[in-house]
């Protein structure tokens, strides 16, 4: 299989709601754009954490999300 900026199939994906907001689809440049990385500051219960993340129009992406996108 190539890869490219589209897969040539439909993923099945079955996001847990407890942790997943939203599943968006994304050119593999944006990914790989180091100008949609940095860091922010997020309340994560009750606490304030400087965190990597990733930002693609309004979408914040972060977690162990940004963890994986940042070994790519």
């Amino acid at each position: 299989m190539r890869f490219d900026d589209k897969l040539s199939f439909e993923a099945r994906l079955r996001p847990n709601p407890g942790e997943v907001a939203a599943i968006i689809g994304l050119p593999l440049a944006a990914l790989l754009d180091p100008h949609n990385a940095s860091e922010r500051e997020i309340l994560v219960r009750g606490e304030r954490l400087l965190v990597p993340c990733y930002l693609f129009g309004d979408r914040l992406v972060w977690g162990a999300t940004a963890m994986i996108l940042s070994e790519l």
